[in-house]
């Protein structure tokens, strides 16, 4: 079987506090650092966007 392709890695510098209040979000969720930022993110703009196959994006 083929491996499942990662995405890229993505640097994202953010102030120390915002990071430490993620980890915190995240550590309660029972999510990594990565799942809660993406989560939060899709959170944000599912109104605006339609995921598609988790890998295409459309605008509604």
């Amino acid at each position: 079987m083929g491996k499942k392709a990662q995405p890229a890695p993505y640097p994202l510098r953010m102030p120390d506090v915002l990071r430490r209040f993620f980890e915190l979000t995240a550590e309660e969720n029972g999510r990594s650092l990565n799942s809660e930022l993406v989560f939060r993110l899709e959170a944000c703009f599912k109104k605006e966007f339609v995921l598609l196959d988790k890998k295409e994006i459309r605008h509604e």
